[in-house]
């Protein structure tokens, strides 16, 4: 999975140094991007998502808008 970490600071996502990953919250939902893998944080569990394109990020965050 490969990032464009331009797009993302587009979408509205912080960058977390000392994880590498990238964070993005609505409400009581937090998504968080590195390398890997797309996790959502919903009220405290976390949840792995299938999501692999930055196409994918933004259907994640309409979803939940």
């Amino acid at each position: 999975m490969e990032l464009n970490k331009e797009e993302l600071i587009e979408l509205g996502f912080k960058h977390i140094s000392w994880c590498d990953e990238w964070s993005y919250c609505i409400n009581n939902i937090e998504i968080c991007a590195s390398l890997h893998s797309v996790i959502m944080y919903i009220e405290g569990e976390s949840y792995k998502t299938n999501a692999t394109t930055i196409q994918d990020i933004k259907d994640l965050i309409r979803l939940f808008k």
